[in-house]
């Protein structure tokens, strides 16, 4: 029996560093984002995961996975090296109330949650929800709610969303319903742009939506910014969960050090910056072969990875990079490391921010310990026909969007095969999830079943 750490890693539960399990059920989304994006030739993803209780979204850039080597948590800088996730709360369960002073719609930050969950799953909840909203919309089917196991009562939710927020805001229902996910999506769509975003260049981004609400509000919190693409995948709901079977056994261990190299270093700088990292790669690299071996893993299952943190000297972002020597021995070892930051960072930033005469400076070093584990299979289909089979759309259904009423073509994401394609407005269920497409929206899925979405063009 494994858990998930914090970095990007499985151990057994007995381990004695289980403080480093923190978040690891949004860590599982970004390594399974790394896993397919490994598989599918993609080196840069922005990561989102939706479900009931909080958005959360990390970037994955030049195939390099974030890591925050001091994170906040429960109002504390703690030093536990974990992959970078910034959470906000917004998901399903996301409270609306109505502003007693304004008169405007507040949207959380508390949530319902899974439990008790929206008013519709009658559980104890009587707030309504953004769950609430997808229901009264026509996008949730109330008769097939985790595949009609779980029985829903729309008529509540209808009722106490009027009572509570409709007739306070002087709307219709159905018209203060939309408003509430429009508003809710704006606040995930600037989350990613202004805050985890904030500097980098999203045209060269795929945005990954994932959780058992990602996929219902994707197109949502997507429009309006140039993806480089839009994406999902049939089993969002559990993608984290997949992600956890995406990891290797790992133990991760870091120390800081200061090692600088001045513009054109000669070979005694070099070998004395050398000293200063590899020193330090030597001691976190006994301390992790220690713990592997007495877990019962021999020698030659372990594989370790070297690491540096490096920035040009001056700036305040440095970069992690994973040494293509694993022994800095010669100086040509040393150029070899700082050839590969500067091919990274200028992947990450561009060179504009290369100074002239750039000083390097390594301000820490880490370790991974890795066993090799067995892990899923990236398939690769056949491509069938654009367009769905029969089977497929089971029904037509009334869908509220943009203050009208409108029929969607209802769609089972089971019986869609790679190769389909289709446009909006549908909804897409599965007893999991629910793929909501706009009209303006186009779906195609991918002979790897990665469901990839586009905003415009011609309507079939």
């Amino acid at each position: 029996l494994k858990t998930v750490l914090c970095y990007g890693g499985v151990t057994n539960i007995r381990y004695p560093r289980l403080f480093e399990t923190m978040m690891s059920g949004p860590v599982g989304g970004l390594m399974g984002a790394h896993y397919l994006g490994q598989g599918l030739g993609i080196e840069n993803i922005v990561c989102s995961d939706m479900g009931g209780t909080s958005f959360d979204a990390g970037a994955i850039t030049a195939g390099i996975l974030p890591m925050d080597r001091e994170p906040p948590f429960m109002q504390m800088y703690v030093n536990v090296p974990m992959l970078d996730i910034r959470s906000i709360g917004a998901g399903t369960g996301t409270y609306i109330r109505i502003d007693p002073t304004t008169k405007r719609i507040k949207l959380g930050p508390d949530s319902a949650g899974g439990t008790p969950g929206p008013v519709f799953q009658e559980t104890g909840n009587e707030t309504p929800t953004i769950g609430d909203c997808d229901m009264l919309l026509g996008i949730i089917n109330p008769e097939y709610y985790l595949g009609g196991r779980v029985k829903v009562n729309k008529e509540k939710s209808l009722r106490m969303f009027t009572e509570k927020v409709a007739d306070p805001l002087g709307l219709a229902p159905h018209v203060a319903a939309e408003q509430c996910v429009k508003l809710i999506n704006i606040m995930m769509r600037e989350h990613l742009v202004r805050s985890l975003m904030l500097g980098y260049d999203i045209r060269d981004y795929v945005l990954l939506g994932y959780g058992g609400a990602g996929p219902m509000h994707l197109c949502g919190y997507a429009a309006e910014y140039p993806w480089k693409g839009v994406a999902t995948a049939p089993h969002a709901a559990a993608f984290s969960a997949w992600g956890g079977a995406c990891m290797d056994y790992a133990h991760r261990r870091h120390k800081s050090v200061s090692a600088m190299l001045p513009p054109g270093a000669d070979a005694g700088a070099k070998l004395q910056a050398a000293s200063i990292i590899g020193a330090a790669w030597r001691e976190l690299e006994e301390e992790l072969l220690r713990e592997l071996l007495s877990e019962g893993f021999s020698r030659d299952q372990i594989t370790l990875r070297q690491i540096a943190y490096i920035r040009y000297y001056g700036q305040l972002e440095d970069v992690e990079v994973e040494s293509p020597e694993p022994r800095l021995d010669t100086p040509e070892d040393v150029d070899k490391l700082v050839l590969r930051f500067e091919e990274i960072f200028a992947k990450m930033f561009t060179l504009a921010g290369k100074p002239p005469m750039p000083t390097y400076l390594a301000t820490e070093v880490a370790v991974m310990a890795q066993v090799a584990t067995l892990k899923p299979q990236i398939v690769k289909y056949d491509l069938e026909a654009k367009r769905p089979a029969k089977k497929a759309q089971k029904a037509v259904r009334p869908v509220f969007h943009n203050g009208q009423w409108h029929d969607a073509r209802i769609y089972e994401m089971d019986e869609l095969r790679p190769g389909n394609e289709l446009s909006g407005l549908a909804v897409i269920e599965a007893p999991t999830t629910t793929l909501f497409v706009p009209p303006d929206w186009r779906l195609k899925i991918d002979a790897y079943n990665v469901y990839w979405l586009t905003q415009g063009g011609k309507k079939r």
